[in-house]
């Protein structure tokens, strides 16, 4: 090997050895510089659910949906995964998935094993695979009394229409309650009456209550009325809450009632009764209702 050579062999491998050093920072710099892909930021658990006395738990999981996006995504609206349990006292529950078509969407978590019973506390707990959620335990009252349900007239043009008038027998003063309606052969289930939240203090036993249709998606466009038809067999159920969720459909009522008022438009989320333990991920929204309830039919003249 010639001189030349040597030197050549000894410049090559210096040049290596740099090489070599300089890999790493090469590397860390062309790391710095390519930005990490963005992760989809997680939208709040929304739930719904209630027990009732003598009745089995109803509860709907499902994620808030952003409509301010261009284009919105339904994509795993329905939380089909996640574990649901209700603690009765001290007992857990736990709560199977199943399809529900009376509900919307047509998903619930239920259990045929618990029944809600007047003086015992509920607590619901969601668990995802990032957060759980959890409500505080409240007590499942005794039910509010019907005195009686009765229909009026409230046009009669071009046919009669009617709202029902309802009276309970010594509301508490101190109580807070919610009043549900179903149209049978209509409704496949109780929905919310329009306007139907009220505070015990605030029954007038002479004047009742005046109770008409909610609104909900299952009625077409072309057919949305409050009033009752005639021959219409109606259910009503009134329910006793507790103050948190009486400051929830306090909110709804709210909302639906300036839904179509371009000056007064509804924009604030209804306030929740439900917590999560990640301080990450954003707060749960909906509620948690243990509710006692009384119910009435009437069948429409």
């Amino acid at each position: 090997m010639m001189i030349s050579d040597i030197y050549l062999f000894a410049r090559i491998r210096r040049l290596i050895r740099s090489a070599a050093l300089l890999l790493p920072a090469l590397l860390t710099a062309a790391c710095d510089e390519v930005a990490e892909p963005a992760m989809p930021e997680e939208t709040p658990i929304v739930a719904e659910g209630w027990i009732e006395n003598g009745a089995t738990p109803v509860v709907i999981v499902t994620r808030a949906v952003d409509l301010t996006q261009d284009a919105p995504s339904m994509d795993n609206f329905v939380e089909k995964w996640c574990r649901v349990s209700i603690f009765d006292n001290d007992v857990q529950y736990l709560l199977t998935g199943t399809i529900n078509n009376a509900y919307t969407p047509p998903f619930i978590y239920t259990s045929s094993r618990l029944k809600g019973r007047a003086g015992h506390t509920y607590r619901l707990m969601i668990e995802t695979d990032t957060d759980t959620i959890m409500s505080q335990p409240l007590t499942l009252p005794d039910p509010p009394a019907i005195a009686s349900l009765t229909a009026e007239i409230a046009d009669s043009i071009p046919e009669p229409s009617y709202t029902l008038r309802l009276k309970l027998k010594n509301p508490d003063p101190e109580g807070y309650y919610k009043i549900y309606g179903q149209s049978l052969g209509i409704d496949s289930r109780y929905y919310p009456t329009f306007m139907g939240t009220f505070a015990g203090r605030d029954y007038d036993p002479e004047k009742g209550l005046m109770v008409s249709r909610g609104i909900h998606s299952g009625y077409a466009a072309d057919s949305i009325s409050h009033f009752y038809a005639g021959g219409e067999r109606v259910m009503i159920k009134v329910a006793r809450i507790e103050l948190d969720v009486f400051d929830f459909w306090q909110a709804y009522d709210a909302n639906v009632s300036l839904s179509g008022n371009l000056l007064f438009p509804a924009t604030v989320n209804c306030p929740s009764n439900l917590s999560n333990l990640n301080p990450h991920l954003p707060s749960p929204l909906g509620y948690w209702s243990p509710q006692a309830i009384s119910e009435s039919a009437i069948r429409i003249p």
